[in-house]
Formats: C-alpha cells, sequence, structure tokens
C-alpha cells in the first residue's frame, strides 16, 4: 500500500466504483474487509476507507473491529508507529476475546518485522495462554502460524519447527491457514539448507524445491498472491544459489506485476533484489541497474535490513564495474554499515532469546514452588480433619510426616544447592554461565537505572585458542582459562561479576562504572593476561586476548545492546590485530 493510500485509511478519500457500499450492512462491509486484506488489498483498503467515514453510525464492537483493521493495513504499509497504538488500545480495552487474540498475533508481527525481540517474545508468552483458552480452533490455528514466523525471523528453527507440529497436528479445514503453512515449513527448511545447519527437520535440496513448487500451487488455488510470490521467491534464491540464473528469472518476470498489486514493501524489494542479483549472474549490465533501482526505491521503509545489505552490495558492485568509484565506495560504506548493524541485531536476537527462556524457566519453577507448597497444605487439612476420630493416630502421623518432611527437604536443598553450582557456575572456570551471567547483570541495570549510575561492559576473547588446543591439548587449554579467568577476577572492582559467554569468550559487567575507569580495568586485565606464564605446561608464547567495552552512555539501560556493543568492540580488536581494547562509541 503506498503512502497515499495508508493516509486514506484516515482521511476516507478512496472508493471504488464496484462496490455496493450503500446496500451492504456494516457486517458484511467488515468481514468483506477481513477477508481480502492480503489477498485483494486495495479492495479492503477501499472499504476500511469507507466504514471509516461512517464511524458515528457503527456498534462498540464494529468499532473495534475497523480499529483492528485499520491496524492491520498501517502494518501492511510498514506505518508502525500508527499501528502499534492501536493494537495495544484493542488489547487493554476490548471486550471481544477473539480480537484481542488477534491483536497480540498482529502486534507480535510487528514486533519481528521492527526487530523489537524482547516486546515479541512477551506478547508470545500471553498469545499462548489465549491459544490455550480459545474456542475458536481455527483462529489459535492462525496464532500458531504467526508465532512459527515469528521464531523464523529470529532465527530459532527448532522453535519454529517445534510449533509447526503443533499446527500440524491440529484438524486444518481452511486452505488459507494451510497455505500459511506450507510457507512457514519452506521458509524454516530453506534457512536450514542454505545455512548447511545439521538440525533436525531439514530437507534435502531436491525435496524442497518439489515442496515449495507444489505450495505455490496450493496458495494460488487459495487466491494468495501475496504468500504465493514469496514462496517464488524461495524458489528463485536455491535457484541462484545454485548459479542457475536463467531459472530464477524464468519464475520471478512473468509475475512482476501481480508482485507489485500485492503493495507489501519487503515482497516488492525482494523479487527486485533477486531479478537485479540473476542479471548479474549474466552479466546483463543494463538491466542489473534497471532493477537494482527500482529496488532501491523501496529502502526508505526498509532501512537496516537484511534485504537493504543486497541492494546495496549489488549498486556498489555495479558502481565499480561502471567506473563510478566515488559512487562505489559510498555504497559499500552504506553496505558495511547495515551488515554491522544487521549483525548487532542477530546477536540481540540471541541474547533476548536467553533472556525470555530464563525468564520462563523462574515462572515454571515458582509455580511448581506454589504447587508443592499447595499439596503440603492439603495433606496437613487432611489430618486435621481425622483428629477427633483418633487423636494418637494423628500424633504419630504428623510425627512421620514432618520427618519426612524434614528429610524431603533436606534432600530437595541439597539438589537444589548442586543444580545451583551446576546451572550458575561454570564447573571449568568457576565464574557465570552465561545464563546466569544474563540474570545478573540484567538485575544490576535495572537497580543502576533507578538511582541513574553508569553500567559498562567488557567482553573478551583469547586470541588464537584453537591453535593451543591443537598443538598442546585440550588440558592444556583448560588450565589456560582457568588462569585467564582467575586473573582477570582478582583485577576487576568487588561489585564487578564475570561469566564465561562461550568456549574462549567471557564477559564483565560493571555496575557503577564509567567507560573511562572500564577502559582502564581492560587495557590492566589486557596486560595481566600477557604477563601470565605457562611455561610448565610446554606454551612458551605469551597468551592474548582482545578486549571490548561498552557503556549505558550510548544504549540507555539496554542489556541486549549493551552486549551487542562490546562484542562489537571486541571484534574490531581483532580485526585491529588482536591483543588490544577498544570502546564503542
Amino acid at each position: 500500500m503506498s503512502t497515499n493510500q495508508a493516509e486514506s485509511i484516515e482521511s476516507g478519500n478512496i472508493y471504488s466504483s464496484n462496490i455496493d457500499f450503500v446496500n451492504s450492512s456494516f457486517d458484511d462491509l467488515l468481514q468483506q474487509a477481513d477477508d481480502k486484506r492480503s489477498s485483494h488489498n486495495q479492495l479492503s483498503v477501499n472499504i476500511i476507507s469507507y466504514l471509516h467515514s461512517k464511524a458515528n453510525q457503527l456498534s462498540k464492537q464494529q468499532k473495534e473491529y475497523l480499529t483492528y483493521l485499520r491496524a492491520y493495513q498501517f502494518t501492511f504499509s510498514a506505518n508502525y508507529q500508527a499501528a502499534i497504538p492501536l493494537f495495544k488500545q484493542l488489547i487493554k480495552t476490548s471486550q471481544q476475546p477473539q480480537l484481542r487474540l488477534r491483536a497480540h498475533e498482529t502486534l507480535i508481527t510487528v514486533f519481528s518485522i521492527t526487530q523489537q525481540w524482547e516486546q515479541g517474545l512477551l506478547h508470545i508468552q500471553k498469545l499462548i495462554d489465549l491459544i490455550n483458552n480459545a474456542d475458536d480452533k481455527k483462529l489459535a490455528q492462525g496464532a500458531l502460524i504467526t508465532v512459527t514466523a515469528f521464531f523464523n525471523q529470529l532465527g530459532q528453527y527448532q522453535e519454529a519447527l517445534h510449533y509447526l507440529e503443533q499446527v500440524k497436528q491440529s484438524d486444518i479445514t481452511d486452505i488459507r491457514d494451510t497455505c500459511f503453512i506450507h510457507q512457514q515449513y519452506a521458509l524454516v527448511n530453506l534457512r536450514l539448507l542454505l545455512t548447511k545447519s545439521e538440525q533436525v527437520g531439514i530437507l534435502n535440496t531436491e525435496t524442497l524445491i518439489e515442496h515449495i513448487s507444489k505450495s505455490i500451487s496450493f496458495c494460488h488455488q487459495a487466491n494468495e498472491p501475496l504468500i504465493t510470490n514469496l514462496l517464488r521467491s524461495y524458489l528463485a534464491e536455491l535457484d541462484l544459489f545454485n548459479q542457475q540464473a536463467e531459472r530464477a528469472l524464468t519464475l520471478l518476470l512473468p509475475n512482476i506485476d501481480e508482485v507489485i498489486t500485492t503493495n507489501f514493501p519487503t515482497l516488492i524489494n525482494l523479487t527486485y533484489n533477486l531479478i537485479a542479483k540473476a542479471y548479474w549472474q549474466q552479466g546483463d549490465i543494463a538491466n542489473t541497474e534497471k532493477y537494482i533501482t527500482l529496488a532501491q526505491k523501496k529502502l526508505p521503509r526498509l532501512a537496516d535490513t537484511q534485504q537493504s545489505i543486497i541492494t546495496y552490495k549489488l549498486l556498489s558492485q555495479l558502481a565499480e564495474r561502471q567506473g563510478r568509484f566515488e559512487q562505489a565506495f559510498q555504497y559499500h560504506r552504506l553496505y558495511s554499515k547495515v551488515k554491522q548493524k544487521v549483525a548487532d541485531e542477530e546477536q540481540a536476537k540471541q541474547l533476548a532469546f536467553q533472556l525470555a527462556k530464563q525468564s520462563d524457566y523462574q515462572r515454571k519453577e515458582e509455580i511448581k514452588r506454589i504447587s508443592q507448597q499447595n499439596s503440603i497444605f492439603s495433606s496437613t487439612q487432611h489430618l486435621t480433619q481425622q483428629q477427633e476420630g483418633n487423636h494418637l493416630l494423628l500424633i504419630i502421623l504428623l510425627i512421620v510426616l514432618l520427618i519426612t518432611l524434614f528429610f524431603w527437604g533436606y534432600k530437595s536443598w541439597l539438589t537444589q544447592q548442586k543444580l545451583k553450582l551446576l546451572t550458575e557456575y561454570d564447573y571449568l572456570t568457576q565464574v557465570n554461565t552465561r545464563a546466569q551471567f544474563i540474570v545478573q547483570g540484567q538485575q544490576a541495570l535495572e537497580q543502576c537505572q533507578a538511582v541513574q549510575k553508569p553500567v559498562s561492559c567488557i567482553m573478551f576473547d583469547l586470541d588464537h585458542f584453537k591453535s593451543i588446543n591443537d598443538k598442546f591439548g585440550h588440558i592444556a587449554g583448560d588450565t589456560v582459562l582457568q588462569q585467564v579467568s582467575l586473573t582477570c577476577k582478582h583485577i576487576c572492582r568487588p561489585n564487578d561479576f564475570i561469566g564465561r559467554i562461550g568456549g574462549e569468550e567471557f564477559a564483565i559487567l560493571l555496575p557503577e562504572c564509567t567507560l573511562l575507569v572500564a577502559e582502564d580495568i581492560a587495557n590492566r586485565c589486557l596486560t595481566a593476561v600477557a604477563s601470565i606464564s605457562f611455561a610448565e605446561i610446554g606454551i612458551n608464547t605469551a597468551v592474548t586476548a582482545s578486549f571490548g567495552v561498552s557503556g549505558t552512555e550510548q544504549v540507555d539501560y539496554n542489556f541486549t545492546r549493551l552486549l551487542a556493543d562490546a562484542d562489537s568492540a571486541m571484534y574490531s580488536s581483532k580485526h585491529h590485530g588482536r591483543n588490544c581494547v577498544n570502546v564503542y562509541r
């Protein structure tokens, strides 16, 4: 939908002469606008515009339905700032459970597109509760498909497959929902295949091509041009991956008009990108320039996405081929900037998912604890009811119960302490595990935010650690990790804490610490690590590390971004020769 079309939702300026608005009931028009919102988007826009002009004649329920459809159209046209408040208003005030479920569902899609992963995961928890209590199974199936799509965009393909299996186990009768399921299943397997993943559920290339081809036919039958052309783009992506540009062009070019009429900016840009890449593979410079220029026109609404990376890269290559070196350099700078930002967002995705998993684990443990308390209370209440019959038996039973509870409680406490050590502390280095570091870091950040104190973060990674394991063995590698973590712990302040994030990667969170002080601590750690002697285990060269430092001055107490910025600065140290400190500013 164009900008003018989006504005028409407010103004009510777009009407259609071939729709009998006057003789159709408001309920019929609302249902028609809903049914055609993706298959015939312009028709849906026209109906919504007309109904918006008649808003004072609608009932409360009809106004809420119209609000949802307007919010959906704003989402479709990438006007997310207008869409989000409308969805939140429905969730808060609507008395229609189905409409609240749909508002949550579409809002999750918006948060996926806008890369607000923590918000999306939070709404998924609420949506799952609504799905479990939903009477409308068709609506529940659609919501599960949306959850699948969110985890696809998050890069958590096993989670996506998990929810797809739940959908497949349901009785699916709606041809439109079946089309969406086919598309999401194809997307999961395409991403796993192109990344050469070993995760469970992946199809081989031939089987995937066959599946996508059948899905295209199915979605065409369901009259879903948007999904049909998304599936065509998957096939074209596979063709280009296999250097079969002619097949990709044969697939995409005859359907370009249908793609444009969907009014969906992401699909239009994606299609132009794929066509331009196909012509580039064939060496057709004129057509490459034609279609990459068309793709570029869609970038204002698709800034800092994977699609904009492809567009800028091809624009840079094209300008270089044509001898426009200054312009090629400018495009390459944009390409590098967006690529780095997308890489940071990928890191943010992983951190957001880990935080959500940790929060969900704590919630389940709390429910389990309350359930145990209720069980004990019920047992005690039952014993109390028996006291009038046999006081002596009651006393004996209570003593036995107390002894049993004591030993059960003591055993449970021991088990919990062992589990706590296993889950909170890395067995090798005796620093926090990744999950515990995230929990403590989030708490520390919230405390510092409340009193407006700065927080800094240091991330460091041992240089050429794999070569140590390969040359001297894993026992020597373990010794290096232990000594490095112990050395850095001694340099840190008492209220700082350190975590092992990956194999040889560590992070330090420094509450109430400025960037300048954090940089000094990082430099001291750098010097101390390089000074450790490992001659006793046969390592006669210095072991070094690369450090990155970030602070809340740049990210306004956003823990995910704080870690991502430190990680980005650390990789800058890697690229600048290693064994140095870089500060993210």
